[in-house]
């Protein structure tokens, strides 16, 4: 129990005093820091799997029901391991009291406290000799027949709201019912709600035993389902208790109940001679035994003659009304679903659309439809609320429905469990009221890492959902998707994330306008809209009671138009028709402007302000452009809301108010003159600054400026807008606010161009790499010399970035003529610089020469840095240039650089030093690396620590390490995508290296997945360059998984086209793609016959022989296209004849991977020519070289046609067939497309 003083969520609520404490749970008053004044706030008692399922269902039976004679509920959440909520603080007098004719007696006064006295079958056995829970005291006789009757009748209503909204109270006695001392009825204490089968929504579980005796029907003390005549059957007892002073039935429980299934009492006719004869009569209407004979609530609040229409429970806009017209079209997408999942497996629907167009009431007709077809549909119901504050709350009600499945499963549920159940229950403590888990928990949880215990937590959910999903059909349902949780959203993708996910479907709906929402596996979108003439004309029909005369109704037309067939709209003008005297030709604005006109004073202005405002907004600085306190404001916010024109929701941080919807906005603001405008702007402008929230929300503040027309005050804002955006990496909102301050600000030259630049960045971080060159070369002419190096640098690589490659070019030549280094002539002239710069370097070493600090060595230190960048950038366009100025940047760094440039300037020359894969130059690369870490061990740079990682990955690959290189890569990757966005041509570069090396490895998923987030990525980016390179590079992914046509396409459509006057490495890949892509499809012959001059134009390049791992790939991919050419008809002797010229050309390479290539096609010519023994030996050698260098994708190649050759022999049948079991279960796990066209690829020759 907590002490009185305590505070809970970061010291925002603070406990005043104990109001109640009943069975399950202690009721304290407390003061809300935050939303404004004083809340009653409840706790859970024991923290088991039972009581927490029902402390739940009691807050949620309310939070989508708004009611004034309901108490309101507010906030779920839990701290540490304290559950609590809180509501609204109702302080008034019991039901008997307030109606007692006798002014003088002294009323017993209660606040909203937690007065349980219940009997629950589920948690307590019941004790048959007990006599009544309640003793009934002296009840007095007299009674005022107008408070009575007013009394009931709001009782009822809301009472009534409860089961239109599909539950049922089950515990509605006197004390649970408050009457304030303005006369409002307030029904409380929600700890025994259930839901009851309605429109589909079948409980997992029947209610049990619950209530309170005295008050309870009979069917509630037997296993039928429970339903709304047992909440009137208690009213018709506090009734009888009113009217005849005394209560209906008395005795030990089991004879109560006895006589109340019989009916065994003193009817009320003949109990009490006084009381109006109509009240009696209804008094025993309510208590009969059989549910179905008792009178509804219409007919209760008809005998309690309300005057005025009843008022209904203002459900949420997502439940607008219980009829349902048209959708079919939906429907039958949803049976499309349904009919996948019995095909196929798991599918997911994201059903969208804006608040109260139906998506709810569509989920509900075909999970109605399901139920009907099949009892055995397990139907798992959850929903994502704005003002929970629980973890997981996206599927916290969906594993309290599963809860209560698994509980009713008894010893049957032990099969369904795995050894992780305990750290799903560590998740889900409600899970711990089933026996055998709780059992479970019994023995301890070993794992200590919160990490691990939330990865097997998920697993265990996923492979508890399979194993139900197996013996029945299973369906898992989540409104509002929009609110879910970062960790709802992570188990949900969990859940559905193939190949393993259960056999279920996942209907979700959201509405448009929120983050989007990306779920792996097969996701159906179904997008929902305004219903159709024909559906607005059934839906007024099915409103209107009679009441809408034919002088005031609408055409379905009109109405179909003024409402764009929105459901609610329909629904309020049908209402609004109904009511009124004037109805026809008004439009839903002006319905929704009289329904704004009619709030009392302040309300009416709080409608208007936050129209105004256009977003949500902190309650406080509403409250403080009103000019009304915090706790006044809240509760002004609270009657727009229950009028449906404004609503509240609590974030994590602040309570907020925005409008009910954008139609009522719109029809708030339609009235509104300018100046009143400009004024309400104002206000929100000075409130944002009163409540010092004016720097936190900057947008805020230029919104509401501008909008007073102080717009150079705006401007500043619209600088530290852009500002915060970029920190939040929302880079075109950045550019957008930089755009507008530019455009309203009046600022010096030089602060202009500072905004300018910021804009520029902003553009490129947001990928408009186009936009932003334009603006760095705009700003050049207005610039010191120094700046302009590098602003010319930046447009020329966002230029080539983004496409246009041939201006990206000649603005690097234009900034080399300007840092005095030689423009490109031609490629013979490079390659000649080349050699001149590699010869000095070998003459000179690699021993820096420093010489003393001066005017010079600063200038180039600037040009170091400008070839460093140049350099690292081409290095995988135009391999040759990029050399070149490596080094130039070395020689220059040896003589003028800083330790870091040094070192950096030396890491990159090890990697081009061992690019030749040979011996001599993985040694040599490696020597010089380690100069570059000493120097850098010194300096302590992570960015230059995490460079020379890089390097060291790469270098490994060009050695044949390929899973060191991939472990280190990965590490340096992750550095530089995290910590260093400036540089994220590195990390494309690593991305890409380690791409290749997994590929090698054989780890074709592995490789796979990081193909799909590396794409990803640069589409979010707009970087055509990586596209277009991981696209050819790469393109064996699309092979890898059986499309050929999807390989083709990537080709295709690049959109990054490196320019024609000379070679790059693109041009190569895309090469090597289509040769393969030819090779897969047995169209080598033909792709060799159309391109065998470009084969050897590409093999003469310098960009291809200079790195002897492209070399040797480039002669590989040639003798594949030989060896498949024979396999598709052509020349045998021909082909042989180049095969093994290739072969003997690679084997003199001192490259293990290269020669690995070499046996390879050394077994596909022995093949050609017949000679299996040959044949055979070949392929051993290859196995035995692959299995060296760790190339399983190549061993696997040579394994699976070693089956073959084997097979085809008829040599050693056994090892035939464990070769050719290893080769399938490798495909299979890796995820092969076609095993045999893969074989096809890597080795061909062997007759496809």
């Amino acid at each position: 129990m907590l002490e009185v003083g305590s505070k809970l969520v970061a010291g925002r609520f603070e406990l005043v005093r104990q109001l109640g404490e009943g069975g399950m749970g202690v009721v304290y008053e407390a003061i809300d820091q935050r939303g404004g004044g004083r809340v009653a706030l409840k706790t859970v008692h024991r923290l088991d799997g039972r009581s927490l399922y029902r402390f739940k269902r009691e807050f949620r039976a309310l939070e989508d029901i708004q009611h004034p004679n309901l108490v309101q509920l507010r906030e779920l959440h839990r701290e540490d391991d304290l559950w609590f909520f809180t509501m609204e603080l109702v302080k008034g007098e019991d039901f008997r009291t307030y109606v007692a004719r006798t002014p003088k007696a002294t009323p017993i006064r209660y606040n909203t406290a937690d007065l349980l006295t219940t009997l629950d079958s589920q948690t307590e056995r019941l004790a048959f000799e007990a006599t009544l829970d309640e003793p009934p005291g002296v009840m007095r006789t007299g009674f005022d027949e107008a408070r009575l009757r007013g009394g009931m009748s709001q009782l009822v209503d809301a009472l009534d709201a409860l089961h239109r909204a599909g539950r049922v109270h089950r515990d509605v006695k006197p004390s649970n019912v408050l009457v304030t001392a303005q006369g409002r009825v307030v029904l409380l204490d929600f700890g025994l709600i259930a839901e009851f089968e309605r429109i589909g929504f079948r409980p997992a579980s029947r209610n049990g035993f619950s209530g309170t005796l005295r008050y309870m029907a009979p069917e509630q003390a037997s296993d039928e389902e429970v339903g709304p005549a047992a909440d009137l059957y208690a009213v018709g007892v506090m009734l009888y208790e009113i009217l005849c002073g005394r209560p209906p039935f008395d005795g030990p429980a089991v004879k109560l109940m006895l006589k109340k299934r019989l009916g065994d009492y003193v009817p009320a006719v003949e109990a009490s001679s006084g009381a109006p004869r109509d009240l009696l009569e209804l008094c025993d209407a309510l208590m009969r035994p059989d549910p179905e004979s008792r009178p509804t609530a219409a007919e209760v609040l008809e005998v309690l003659s309300v005057g005025a229409r009843s008022q209904r429970a203002r459900l949420d806009a997502e439940t607008t009304s219980d009829v349902f017209v048209g959708r079919q079209a939906e429907l039958d997408a949803l049976e499309g679903a349904w009919a996948a999942v019995r095909d196929e497996g798991a599918v997911s629907v994201i059903v969208e659309g804006e608040a109260g167009v139906g998506k709810s009431a569509l989920v509900r007709r075909f999970v109605e439809q399901r139920s009907v077809d099949s009892e055995a549909l397990l139907l798992l119901y959850g929903r994502c609320y704005e003002r929970e504050s629980v973890p997981y709350k996206g599927l916290d009600r969906v594993v309290d429905d599963l809860t209560r499945f698994l509980d009713g499963l008894g010893d049957e549920v032990e099969a369904l469990l795995d050894e992780d159940i305990v750290a799903l229950a560590r998740i889900f403590p409600v899970l711990s009221q089933v026996r055998p888990i709780y059992a479970r928990l019994n023995e301890g949880l070993s794992i200590r890492n919160p990490r691990e215990i939330r990865r097997r937590g998920f697993a265990a959910l996923k492979s508890l959902l399979a194993r139900v999903a197996e013996q029945r059909p299973l369906m898992v349902v989540i409104d509002d998707l929009q609110w879910a949780d970062a960790d709802s959203l992570a188990l949900l993708s969990e859940l559905v994330d193939p190949p393993d996910a259960p056999r279920m479907l996942l209907l979700a709906t959201r509405r448009p306008g929120h983050r989007s929402i990306e779920l792996p596996g097969e996701v159906r979108q179904l997008s929902l809209s305004g219903l159709q003439r024909d559906e607005v004309e059934a839906l007024m029909r099915s409103l209107d009671d009679g009441s809408v005369g034919d002088e005031h109704a609408w055409s379905a037309d009109a109405l179909t138009s003024e409402t764009g067939g929105h459901p609610l709209f329909v629904q309020q003008l049908v209402q609004h028709m109904a009511g009124s005297t004037s109805a026809k030709g008004v439009g839903l604005e002006e319905v929704l402007w009289r329904r704004i006109n009619e709030m009392p004073n302040q309300a009416r202005l709080l409608i208007e302000i936050v129209a105004v405002a256009g977003v949500p907004l902190d309650v406080h600085v509403l409250s403080t452009a009103l000019g009304v306190g915090l706790a006044d404001g809240v509760e002004i916010a609270r009657q727009a809301q229950t009028a449906m024109l404004l609503r509240i929701a609590d974030e994590s941080d602040e309570v907020t108010v925005e409008a009910y919807h954008d139609r009522v906005r719109e029809a708030a603001s339609r009235f509104m003159d300018p100046e009143e405008r400009r004024f309400y702007h104002a206000r929100l402008a000075h409130a944002l600054e009163v409540t010092e929230l004016a720097d936190r929300r900057p947008h805020l503040m230029l919104r509401h400026l501008e909008g007073a027309d102080e717009e150079q005050r705006a401007a500043r804002f619209a600088v530290q807008a852009a500002e915060q955006a970029a920190e939040a990496m929302a880079f075109e909102r950045a550019a957008e606010l930089y755009r507008q301050a530019l455009r309203i600000g009046d600022y010096a030259p030089s602060k202009a161009r500072d905004l300018e630049l910021e804009l520029a960045r902003a553009l490129s971080n947001a990928g408009l790499g186009l936009e932003a060159a334009e603006i760095y070369l705009a700003a050049v002419e207005s610039v010191p010399p120094d700046q302009r190096l590098v602003l010319e640098r930046r447009a020329a690589e966002e230029l080539m970035t983004n496409g246009d490659v041939e201006r990206g070019m000649s603005l690097i030549d234009s900034v080399l003529e300007e840092i005095c280094v030689p423009q490109t002539q031609s490629t013979f002239a490079t390659i000649c610089r080349v050699i001149w710069l590699r010869l000095v370097l070998l003459l000179v070493g690699l021993r820096p020469r420093r010489s003393e600090p001066d005017a010079q060595a600063s200038q180039m230190r600037q040009r170091i840095d400008i070839l460093a960048t140049l350099g690292r950038r081409l290095a995988l366009i135009d391999t040759l240039r990029g050399f070149e100025f490596q080094s130039r940047e070395l020689r220059l760094a040896l003589r003028y650089g800083t330790d870091h440039q040094l070192a950096a300037a030396l890491a990159t020359e090890a990697t081009y030093q061992s690019s030749s894969g040979t011996t001599r130059g993985i040694e040599r690369g490696e020597q010089v690396l380690v100069q570059a870490r000493e120097l850098a061990a010194e300096l302590q740079d992570p960015w230059l620590d995490h460079y020379i990682a890089m390097q060291w990955g790469i270098i490994c690959f060009f050695a044949d390490r390929f899973r060191v290189a991939v472990d280190t890569l990965e590490e340096a990757v992750e550095w530089f995508a995290s910590e260093s966005p400036g540089d994220q041509y590195l990390v494309n570069s690593g991305r890409l290296f380690m791409m290749f090396a997994l590929r090698h490895l054989g780890e074709i998923r592995k490789m796979s997945e990081h193909y799909e987030a590396y794409a990803r990525d640069a589409r979010h980016r707009n970087d055509r360059l990586v596209l277009t390179t991981i696209g050819t590079a790469a393109n064996t992914y699309w092979l890898f998984a059986g499309d050929p046509a999807g390989a083709t396409r990537q080709l295709d459509e690049a959109d990054w086209v490196p320019p024609e006057r000379s070679v790059h490495l693109q041009h190569w890949f895309e090469f090597v793609a289509r040769a393969e892509i030819a090779i897969y499809e047995d169209r080598a012959l033909e792709f060799w016959t159309e391109n065998r001059k470009e084969i050897r134009r590409l093999a003469r390049n310098p960009v291809i022989w200079a790195a002897r791992a492209t070399y040797g790939e480039h002669f590989w991919a040639a003798g594949r296209l030989h060896a498949a050419a024979v396999d598709g008809g052509a020349d045998p002797q021909e082909h042989s004849r180049h095969l093994r010229r290739i072969v003997r050309k690679l084997a003199g390479e001192d490259s293990k991977m290269v020669q690995l290539w070499s046996r390879m096609l050394e077994a596909a010519a022995e093949a050609i020519a017949g000679d299996s023994k040959a044949t055979i030996a070949a392929l051993e050698r290859t196995i035995t070289h692959a299995e060296k260098i760790e190339m399983k994708i190549c061993e696997m190649a040579a394994r699976g046609r070693l089956a073959e050759i084997l097979a085809q022999t008829g040599n050693d049948p056994v090892r035939q067939a464990r070769l050719r079991a290893e080769v399938d279960a490798w495909m299979q796990a890796e995820g092969v497309g076609d095993p045999q066209r893969l074989l096809q690829l890597y080795m061909p020759g062997f007759g496809s």
